[in-house]
């Protein structure tokens, strides 16, 4: 059922590159708030993200949409199972357990990426207050193995926010317990699923931030259609601030 009334926003063009290289993690940081002008589409974007955060009915929408995407939110492989539960914001927040767990593996996954990157310098800190921020969802991974208690296994830290005129679902984080569960098809059913989150609350694009040295998770990225954006850094006329890292999308309508 159609919750908000669709928008199809101006035409976007972004840079195109192809890398052919397996998939691993990454890590996203904070996009940039743009003036607009456009009173129309500040009222439909406006309406479209306020409903994708504060609705009351997204609490039901979030349960019946994992439910819908049946084989998308279910991974089975010989020797375990792979399940994926959302978590939305405010009361329902994950518990400190689960918010400790991504911290622990993104500090793993990615401080010495962020260290050894111009520019930037991993501060637990600030990845807390991401995490802890009202308008964030967890999506997390768990895995059960046929002898064994079901466990979390990576996990992805999303938001909807604006870009532009644009109604944008905005990837932060995507992150992978690097030995047993990677190139097990994880991490693209995990992108899978926020591309039919996103489609369900009728957002333009999909956007996130990858370090220019991540090589794999480029690669990774532009396997499933994301191409350099316009607004990235050393594309964008308005954005000269790079340190080290590309902002990727993908129009969904």
């Amino acid at each position: 059922t159609t919750r908000v009334r669709r928008y199809i926003r101006k035409e976007r063009v972004g840079g195109e590159e192809d890398i052919a290289e397996d998939q691993l993690h990454h890590s996203v940081t904070d996009s940039t708030d743009e003036e607009y002008s456009d009173d129309s589409t500040v009222d439909d974007t406006e309406e479209r993200i306020n409903f994708a955060n504060y609705s009351d009915e997204k609490k039901t929408m979030i349960r019946d949409l994992l439910e819908d995407l049946d084989d998308d939110t279910l991974i089975a492989h010989d020797d375990f199972t792979i399940k994926f539960e959302m978590f939305p914001v405010g009361k329902e927040k994950p518990n400190n357990r689960m918010l400790e767990y991504c911290l622990g593996l993104t500090e793993e996954n990615m401080k010495t990426l962020y260290d050894s990157t111009s520019g930037w310098s991993w501060s637990i800190t600030e990845k807390r207050k991401e995490l802890e921020n009202k308008d964030a969802r967890l999506l997390i991974a768990f895995a059960k193995p046929n002898q064994g208690e079901l466990c979390p296994i990576g996990f992805s830290h999303f938001r909807f926010l604006r870009e532009g005129d644009a109604a944008v679902l905005y990837v932060y984080e995507l992150q992978l317990e690097k030995q047993r569960y990677r190139r097990k098809g994880v991490g693209t059913h995990i992108m899978n699923i926020l591309e039919s989150i996103a489609r369900n609350w009728e957002m333009d694009w999909i956007m996130l931030t990858v370090f220019q040295s991540n090589r794999p998770a480029m690669a990774f990225y532009q396997k499933l259609g994301y191409s350099i954006d316009e607004t990235s850094p050393l594309i964008s006329k308005k954005n000269k601030s790079s340190k080290g890292h590309l902002i990727l999308s993908k129009k969904l309508f």
